[in-house]
């Protein structure tokens, strides 16, 4: 007589997918856990303006690579945050109510590598998708950014402006549930914020 195949009941279905997101959530851990207490990284940073905007340029520095190349080679996505803030330096009595701050902007970009071309794909916040071959060209582009941004911004010849910025660097990007992990601290590398005084564009006189 020939057999029935056997089904699995949907409590045992429920049992497995538990035990699939438990396994993922300590891989998971392995990964991140150690690189959420290295030491704050540095940041090159530098601002000049440019017509009504402001020239960005900012890349991390003391880059984790082999954790991130780790990760995106078992199949997990890496994404990095670049927050840059604009002030006015306030001076004389309203100074004890600190600088004026006159915009904000944030970048992202998420990393993930496709096997079935051996490439490693970027991308950016507006949705752009960039792939690169080559391992260099995608440190070059996925650590660091250039960037024109506060566009209408018109600086009077008499105050002083600078840009602060921070960096953070998720080489695991997680996805529900496993972004629950987050109430637990931060995680991944978070940069001190750094600051520089706006500065002319090259080659214009000061």
């Amino acid at each position: 007589m020939k057999r029935k195949p056997c089904k699995q009941s949907r409590h045992s279905l429920r049992t497995n997918s538990r035990k699939s997101e438990l396994r993922r959530l300590i891989l998971v851990l392995t990964f991140v856990c150690p690189l959420s207490y290295i030491f704050p990284q540095e940041i090159q940073l530098d601002a000049r303006q440019s017509g009504e905007s402001v020239n960005i340029s900012a890349r991390l520095e003391s880059i984790p690579y082999k954790e991130v190349f780790s990760s995106l080679q078992d199949g997990f996505e890496a994404e990095i945050t670049f927050q840059f803030r604009l002030y006015e330096k306030v001076r004389g009595l309203f100074s004890i109510f600190g600088d004026r701050l006159m915009g904000q902007h944030e970048s992202s970009y998420r990393a993930h590598m496709n096997f079935y071309d051996n490439i490693y794909s970027v991308i950016t916040s507006s949705g752009e998708k960039l792939d690169f071959k080559k391992r260099e060209q995608f440190i070059e582009s996925f650590f660091g950014i250039q960037i024109f941004a506060f566009s209408n911004f018109a600086p009077e010849s008499d105050k002083v402006y600078y840009l602060r910025a921070r960096i953070r660097l998720n080489h695991v990007k997680l996805v529900p549930p496993l972004n629950l992990i987050y109430l637990l601290g931060p995680i991944g590398i978070t940069t001190d914020w750094k600051e520089v005084t706006i500065g002319k564009a090259r080659g214009e006189l000061h």
